[in-house]
């Protein structure tokens, strides 16, 4: 037992061991190497979901955009309609003939 880091070392199996002051065992060198990798693929996979969540966004967006460009097409049409119904009952009005005296 180290007295000042109360670090605690043996020998097991021709390897040395080395435990905290708490009894806790250190990592190995290969276990380090294993977290780190695992770190790696989880940060990976986790760039992967966000880039995969921000392309879900952005075809959220567009889907959002091409459906008020529609509402806007649909309204500018109506508006069109309208604008030749009210043509047509001013030509017919301009030749005596009263369009509301019609059933649609």
């Amino acid at each position: 037992v180290s007295p000042r880091l109360g670090i605690r070392f043996e020998l097991v199996a021709s390897q040395l061991v080395l435990y905290y002051p708490n009894g806790e065992r250190f990592a190995t060198y290969l276990e380090i190497i294993e977290l780190k990798d695992l770190a790696q693929q989880q940060a990976e996979q986790e760039r992967q979901r966000a880039e995969q969540a921000e392309e879900a966004l952005e075809q959220a967006e567009e889907a959002l955009e091409l459906e008020r460009l529609e509402k806007q097409q649909a309204s500018q049409r109506a508006e069109q309609a309208e604008a030749s119904l009210q043509a047509l009952r001013s030509q017919l009005k301009a030749k005596g003939i009263d369009p509301e005296q019609f059933e649609l």
